[in-house]
């Protein structure tokens, strides 16, 4: 009986997987966030009005994909994983250099 709970159904995933999933969103979440703030902060010197709603676009783009991958869509499995990766790779490194680090709590 305890085989088949960690197999999983075609209904719900096993609880490691998706205890990893969560935390991988919640962490693209938070990485989204701060580097968009410090971003948008410091670069672009965008009012308040404009942060907000283009903040609320790429969090309901990122939302969208984020189902579509719980839901088995490779196409969308593969533009999250580049998008962590520029994340990664482009976008904090640049703002932990621009904005020195200490202000990512502003």
């Amino acid at each position: 009986m305890k085989d088949e709970e960690e197999k999983g159904s075609l209904l719900f995933p096993p609880w490691k997987l998706m205890g990893r999933f969560l935390l991988v969103t919640m962490i693209l979440m938070l990485t989204t966030g701060i580097s968009f703030g410090i971003v948008v902060h410091f670069y672009i010197k965008l009012t308040p009005e404009w942060a907000v709603c283009i903040l609320f676009l790429v969090a309901m783009t990122f939302f969208i994909i984020n189902f579509r991958v719980t839901r088995g869509s490779f196409l969308c499995a593969n533009i999250l994983k580049y998008y962590a990766l520029f994340l990664v790779f482009i976008s904090l490194p640049a703002v932990l250099i621009g904005g020195g680090g200490k202000y990512l709590f502003l």
